[in-house]
């Protein structure tokens, strides 16, 4: 008989115990044995006590090669830990009193694996083995290794491990984990005895039953029937928000199935909800949005109506998660999960997605990105970082916008907002974020917007620079409600001074070449159809665009995005095909008086008064470029003004060559109907508040000194007017 040293695989659970047994045959019984036992990779270990070491009574066991009376025999095992492993030593002092036999267990060791283990099969090796004729002598073969299989995780179905899912957009108004036997996390503790389900035998077929099974509430239905189970109650409902039941099932057969969230007087409904048949744990999303009832003082429950599907429904986990209500219509969304897509507007792929940023808008080593179903913004540090979170939708004057963005963020801080274009926009400024690892809901008001922006050429803007972390966000969605007050209908009224060049009145024309400023001058015979017109020569040998400025002043402060309209005709002295280009731009107020020889920049420098053509400000929103040619050409367009304009310029030293360009029937229109700023703040506050806030009761005669007089509407109105107005931004009684 060949003499050798046999092992048997071994399988055990994580955080369960098995036994390792190691035979030995050989042509006599032995006296001993020596191995080296390494377990590799599995992580399993011997079993030892509270001292760490191995010990006989209770580490191991002697097997059928002993004999039976072990207390009288003189058997010794030495263990001694190497690396990766152990090496033991088994001697009968008493030359082969102990082993009774030729062939059996050599000895059975204790395994544990860790609760953590990974389950898989891993090989094991024994080295070095080798059985002794006596204590001094082994048998006459080569010590011999081999290999051995540990499988951690029978090969029978185990349960699936429970990983709780991400949690939902919103508030977790209440939650209930089945597994948990059951506990509703948020509001009333429930327990097997009471656990929240709702039921009589008018709500129950016959021979259906429920119980808690295995961590999970099974439902077993053997035929159609009405059956209603309550799934969790204990919570709240607010009207008009939105509410998502998410449901972790499985279930043995497929079906349809309903469920009703509120309370027994009021309640809502969501019928035909589709479940899969699946062995395994599934994801429902059920969705009641603008409840349309209030339930307080967590009296709200979920029904679950499941009659209809034949086999046996398990549910582990039943939660409700809160949003708050956002009014109007969806303008333009984004989603970043769809890589992304722009739902309403113009679509967006990975290669080109919304986002707008130089240089000077990005700081050093930040970054952005789409991952994992989210725009990732990485800022390691803090610095001017703007990025286009969705575009492509239009604004309407004076109404209301809602930006709802769906994000998380590792670290809190405040970040800003703006809406509109690059020339007409509104900001909120100091919106603070969370720090949190599940999808927070965020609304952004934009309120009453004084400008308007057409053609879907407005975007929203994220300022993040603030934020030294990592923000995701999921999706951005715009939302437009009508203005709380009407927009009273404009009247344009002219208010160029002698624009159609009747008389010789300049007032309102100058221009400049470099640094000298003049009164631009009305030439007979220069205008339309041999009319008057403006007359400016522009500079033979500039260097800027601006070196020759033409300026319409007039005596009107513009607000931040007031519109206004220009028309006006113009030409130039070209040749043939020719054409020169103008450039506008907006400026503040130019000096009333305006001598007619040049000025130099000295005198502009040392007398203010001198400084006749008011500082620049910036472009004109609405307005392209003029192209001039030799015939007359009309321009009409509607522009939007930056604050505290008073002059529109044109820039005519583009083409560097000295061109007489001409003008007439100047004509600027301001809307004398459109209510100020703070003439409409407080109609929308008395719109929001009623007519009961009224600060104060003066005579005509003040009304009429301080400007002019605005109804609850908005609407201009007379000095005939009764009732409550708006004048200079404060609330009056007319009588």
């Amino acid at each position: 008989m060949a003499q050798k040293i046999t092992v048997e695989d071994v399988t055990i659970e994580p955080g369960g115990e098995a036994q390792l047994v190691i035979k030995a045959e050989a042509e006599a019984a032995p006296c001993g044995a020596g191995f080296k036992l390494f377990f590799k990779d599995s992580g399993v270990d011997i079993k030892k006590n509270d001292k760490g070491k191995i010990t006989k009574a209770a580490s191991y066991s002697r097997g059928d090669l002993i004999a039976e009376n072990e207390d009288e025999i003189d058997y010794s095992i030495t263990v001694t830990e190497i690396e990766g492993g152990y090496d033991f030593t088994i001697i009968d002092q008493a030359e082969n009193a102990a082993f009774q036999g030729n062939e059996g267990v050599l000895i059975t060791l204790n395994l544990v694996a860790p609760e953590d283990a990974t389950p898989g099969t891993y090989k094991a090796q024994i080295t070095n083995a080798e059985l002794l004729k006596s204590a001094v002598e082994a048998y006459e073969v080569d010590p011999v290794d081999f290999d051995f299989d540990i499988t951690i995780g029978s090969d029978e179905p185990q349960p699936e491990p429970w990983v709780d899912p991400e949690p939902l957009v919103g508030d977790v108004v209440t939650s209930v984990f089945y597994g948990a036997n059951p506990v509703l996390i948020n509001g009333n503790a429930h327990t097997s005895e009471g656990y929240p389900f709702y039921f009589d035998n008018g709500w129950k077929p016959a021979d259906s039953s429920h119980a808690l099974n295995n961590g999970a509430l099974e439902i077993n239905n053997p035929a159609e029937g009405n059956y209603m189970l309550m799934l969790a109650d204990w919570f709240s409902v607010k009207e008009q928000y939105n509410y998502n039941v998410r449901v972790i099932y499985k279930s043995t057969a497929a079906g349809n199935v309903s469920f009703t969230m509120g309370s027994w007087g009021k309640n809502a409904n969501v019928d035909n909800v589709a479940i899969e048949a699946s062995d395994s744990w599934k994801e429902l999303i059920v969705p009641f949005e603008a409840i349309n009832f209030e339930v307080s003082d967590n009296t709200a429950h979920i029904l679950l109506h499941c009659g209809g599907v034949v086999g046996t429904i398990s549910v582990k986990k039943v939660e409700i998660f809160e949003t708050q209500p956002v009014a109007g219509t969806v303008m333009t969304s984004v989603d970043y999960t769809a890589n992304p897509v722009l739902i309403n507007g113009n679509a967006h792929t990975s290669e080109g997605y919304p986002f707008y940023f130089d240089n000077g808008w990005k700081p050093a080593d930040s970054s952005h990105a789409l991952n994992n179903g989210a725009l990732e913004i990485n800022n390691p540090a803090e610095g001017n970082y703007m990025l286009m979170l969705a575009d492509w939708f239009s604004v309407k004057e004076q109404y209301n916008y809602n930006v709802r963005v769906i994000y998380k963020s590792t670290a809190a801080g405040n970040v800003s907002f703006t809406m509109g274009s690059w020339g007409k926009n509104a900001n909120v400024d100091n919106v603070a974020i969370e720090a949190s690892d599940s999808w927070k809901e965020l609304i952004v008001p934009f309120e009453a917007i004084n400008f308007e922006v057409s053609d879907n050429t407005a975007h929203i803007l994220l300022h993040c620079g603030g934020i030294v972390g990592t923000i995701s966000i999921q999706s951005v969605e715009i939302y437009e409600t009508e203005p709380a007050v009407p927009i009273p209908d404009p009247v344009w009224s002219n208010i160029v001074v002698n624009g159609n060049c009747a008389t010789a009145d300049n007032s309102a024309f100058s221009y400049k070449i470099k640094k000298q400023y003049y009164k631009a001058q009305i030439v007979d015979g220069d205008g339309v159809e041999g009319s008057r017109g403006v007359v400016v020569t522009s500079d033979d040998s500039p260097a800027n665009d601006w070196d020759t400025q033409f300026f319409i002043t007039i005596n009107h402060k513009f607000a931040a995005n007031e519109k206004f309209k220009l028309k006006m005709d113009y030409r130039a002295d070209l040749e043939g095909d020719a054409t020169a280009t103008g450039q506008f731009q907006s400026h503040k107020a130019c000096a009333a008086e305006m001598p007619e020889a040049g000025l130099t920049e000295a005198d502009e420098v040392t007398d203010p008064s001198t400084q006749h053509i008011g500082t620049y400000i910036g472009n004109i929103s609405g307005f392209s470029n003029l192209t001039f040619k030799n015939d007359w050409q009309t321009f009409e367009g509607e522009g939007i003004a930056t604050a505290d304009m008073q002059s529109i310029c044109l820039n005519l030293s583009v083409k560097k060559e000295s061109i007489k360009y001409y003008f007439d029937n100047i004509v600027v229109e301001i809307d004398e109907n459109k209510a100020t700023e703070d003439d409409m703040a407080v109609i929308r506050e008395v719109a929001n508040e009623g007519e009961d806030v009224v600060t104060g009761v003066k005579s005509l005669n003040t009304v009429e000194k301080n400007g002019a007089i605005y109804n609850l509407a908005g609407q201009k109105v007379d000095k005939n007017y009764k009732g409550i107005v708006i004048v200079n931004g404060k609330k009056m009684m007319m009588k």
